[in-house]
């Protein structure tokens, strides 16, 4: 079991540097904190195993920015400046990750740390590496999920893996 978790926990880690990589393009936008005054929680589909028109529906027709093999990514104009990735592991059918972007700034960083750890009862635990990273484990529908945030160029990741 705790091998399962070691992987699942790399899994997340690997996904989360790509993202921040793929995220960090383009330095030019300055993001100061007073930008983010107040933010809503989004709550994404988190029901595991859900194929692609699923999460569309789920979505209820929030703009759609790009369909790959494996991943659907939304654009959200409400709440503002909110990204939401879902990817789909083709070989065990279904939704197997989500990560939930957010417009960085301090404050918006600790309340997003309270509130998922208030909606999934779970305690985060700041990383100790270089990169500033909390993560946890909560049962979400069913199943043990890794949940990560990570801030960074420019943004906040909340990220749910199985």
């Amino acid at each position: 079991m705790k091998r399962i978790k070691s992987m699942k926990y790399l899994m997340m880690a690997m996904v989360a540097v790509v993202c921040v990589t793929l995220s960090a393009c383009g330095g030019d936008d300055e993001i100061t904190d007073d930008k983010v005054v107040s933010v809503e929680y989004f709550e994404p589909c988190l029901l595991w195993g859900s194929s692609i028109e699923e999460v569309k529906t789920w979505m209820n027709g929030k703009p759609i920015e790009l369909i790959q093999d494996g991943m659907v990514l939304f654009y959200g104009s409400e709440p503002k400046n909110m990204g939401v990735n879902y990817m789909f592991d083709l070989n065990i059918s279904g939704l197997s990750y989500v990560d939930v972007e957010y417009e960085y700034s301090e404050k918006t960083l600790s309340w997003l740390i309270s509130q998922t750890e208030k909606r999934y009862n779970t305690k985060l635990t700041k990383g100790v590496d270089q990169v500033e990273q909390y993560y946890g484990f909560a049962t979400i529908n069913g199943k043990t999920v890794g949940i990560m945030i990570v801030p960074g160029a420019g943004i906040i990741q909340v990220m749910f893996s199985v």
